[in-house]
């Protein structure tokens, strides 16, 4: 693609997901709410599955720049400790919550449809100026059964709507919000590995600032800790690992 590591976020809006969700193949991994369990596809519910309650490893998913084929498919799952050093970013959802712009329909059979008008299928988030994308309620089928166990079966889940962030939280983004909360450290770890290669993120005197050249990049060498902190203090929250499927797919059933 002509970069070296990362590519700028929203490089490739053909590669976009129906609802709008860029980026979420091949740039950075991403990290998701849930906690990691390989067989939880087995179980897990069929109505807003949070994933299962306690566990030692989190869900990373889309892939990096580096990544194998297999990697990039929309139902890769990779179990991971929270303070991996070197690659993880992420992107933040929202709640969706019922206002006067939306339509309610009453089905013949009784079932309620809501409608979102196209002119608000977007907003942007007040505190990062995140463009978010508007992802409808409904049922879709999450899982793979040509991939790897944890990806199995294919099963249908139901969500409610939600808002998820168009593309990963920027070197910029996340240096911003340094300048507000600082790099605390949480798990053990500090929220950004400010010595690792891949991260773009730096403090000089006290301020902190995103590389020149990578400012519009995806902020990497983030631990879990330290995206879940980022999405509370922008008014948002880290997508549960079921929302980020559905995002990616935006209503397909293809790998990629």
């Amino acid at each position: 693609d002509g970069f070296e590591d990362t590519a700028p976020v929203g490089t490739f809006p053909k590669g976009a997901s129906p609802y709008g969700a860029m980026d979420m193949a091949g740039n950075a991994w991403e990290w998701v709410y849930d906690f990691y369990d390989e067989e939880y596809y087995l179980t897990s519910p069929l109505n807003n599955p949070q994933g299962p309650s306690t566990g030692d490893r989190h869900i990373l998913r889309g892939g990096a720049y580096f990544s194998s084929v297999t990697g990039l498919f929309v139902s890769d799952r990779v179990g991971t400790e929270f303070e991996v050093p070197d690659y993880p970013g992420f992107r933040c959802s929202a709640d969706y919550m019922f206002d006067d712009h939306v339509t309610m329909k009453n089905e013949s059979n009784g079932n309620t449809i809501t409608e979102i008008p196209e002119e608000i299928k977007t907003q942007v988030s007040p505190k990062d100026t995140m463009t978010m994308s508007y992802i409808p309620a409904g049922f879709f089928l999450m899982g793979s059964d040509d991939g790897s166990s944890d990806e199995e079966p294919v099963h249908e889940v139901y969500l409610d709507a939600f808002w998820m962030d168009q593309h990963e939280v920027t070197n910029a983004q996340f240096a911003s919000f340094l300048n507000e909360i600082g790099n605390q450290e949480e798990g053990g770890q500090n929220w950004i590995y400010t010595l690792n290669v891949f991260e773009k993120v730096i403090n000089r005197g006290g301020e902190w600032s995103a590389w020149s050249s990578h400012a519009d990049h995806p902020v990497v060498a983030v631990s879990w800790y330290g995206a879940r902190a980022y999405c509370d203090w922008a008014g948002k929250r880290l997508p549960t690992e079921t929302e980020w499927e559905k995002a990616a797919r935006g209503g397909q059933e293809s790998k990629i």
